[in-house]
């Protein structure tokens, strides 16, 4: 993609069950086959897509694998205190007497889910699934553990292909909703480092890479602002953008967050659909490029958000999820 062009995303419809709008998110069981409508992971048309993907100026395919990390620990302070009193008083404060919740970490549930979604993959792969040949992950702790115990195991055992191998990328794009939150705000760079060399002394370490010109400091964090829908919306298109820019894979691993998973459904014209912890939905995106350059959103971004004492009964107060 040239700087005069953009992309006009939508979803090709038909071979996952999460976009029909008759499939329910709220018991819908994404570990059989990620929900592949019919037949085998053999039998998908990647090969054709790929083809189609040759035309320089023609539309591009992929399917992104949209992963939510496991439990953290934010998520059990959310359930303790309410989502009110989360929102307008706890997510504010680092933690409490009996919870950490800044940069949260996976929760001993939230391990467990991951590896399950290990299962999952590995299952798919067995029954025909290329594996990805791209993984990118928000740079907070919850998802970085979380792609730890997805793929890990499964570079051990053989089911990665060795030529795509498993090397996550950090991208900062793909972070949760911005703002207010201490569990959104991210560790500095180095701390980030300093915790997998250690967890690696304890053969727990694994490879991932920074992108280019990823920041020392959290820089967009701010303490009374929190992004509104609008503008995790454009956060996902940028990163959208980058990918079929610059990425030639076809099956792609997005480790991430509900808010930005989210924003993802949102652009690409898909199907609210949420993901219960540990989940991953896969997407067929079609993108067509567009000459010019992609209008910008006429919608607020920030909203101011100060603590607030309790009773939370204002109406008018939003509800963050």
């Amino acid at each position: 993609m040239t700087s005069d062009t953009w992309y006009n995303y939508s979803v090709t419809r038909g071979f996952f069950a999460q976009d029909n709008e008759k499939t329910d998110d709220s018991t819908f069981d994404y570990t059989k086959n990620f929900g592949l409508v019919s037949g085998s992971w053999g039998e998908f048309p990647a090969d054709d897509f790929r083809t189609m993907n040759g035309n320089a100026s023609g539309p591009k395919y992929k399917v992104l694998f949209l992963g939510r990390h496991g439990q953290g620990f934010h998520n059990v302070g959310e359930e303790k205190y309410g989502t009110k009193a989360w929102d307008y008083r706890y997510s504010m404060l680092d933690g409490d007497d009996e919870l950490q919740w800044a940069d949260a970490h996976l929760t001993p549930l939230g391990i467990e889910q991951a590896r399950l979604a290990s299962q999952v993959w590995k299952s798919a792969i067995d029954n025909g699934l290329q594996s990805p040949k791209s993984y990118y992950c928000s740079p907070h702790m919850r998802c970085l553990e979380t792609v730890y115990h997805t793929f890990s195991k499964l570079s051990e055992s053989g089911h990665i292909d060795p030529a795509y191998p498993f090397v996550p990328e950090v991208r900062e794009l793909i972070r949760e909703t911005i703002g207010v939150h201490t569990c959104d705000r991210r560790s500095t760079k180095s701390e980030i480092e300093k915790y997998w060399k250690a967890e690696a002394e304890k053969g727990r370490g694994f490879k991932f890479v920074f992108e280019k010109g990823f920041k020392e400091n959290d820089e967009t964090w701010d303490s009374a602002l929190r992004e509104r829908d609008a503008a995790v919306d454009q956060r996902a298109l940028l990163a959208l953008d980058d990918i079929f820019s610059m990425d030639s894979s076809f099956f792609i691993s997005i480790t991430a967050h509900s808010g930005l998973i989210a924003a993802m459904l949102r652009v690409i014209g898909h199907r609210p659909f949420k993901l219960a912890t540990g989940a991953v939905i896969p997407v067929f995106i079609k993108a067509e490029p567009v000459l010019g350059t992609r209008p910008p959103s006429k919608e607020q971004q920030w909203d101011r958000i100060l603590p607030r004492e309790p009773p939370y009964t204002d109406p008018e107060v939003p509800n963050f999820d």
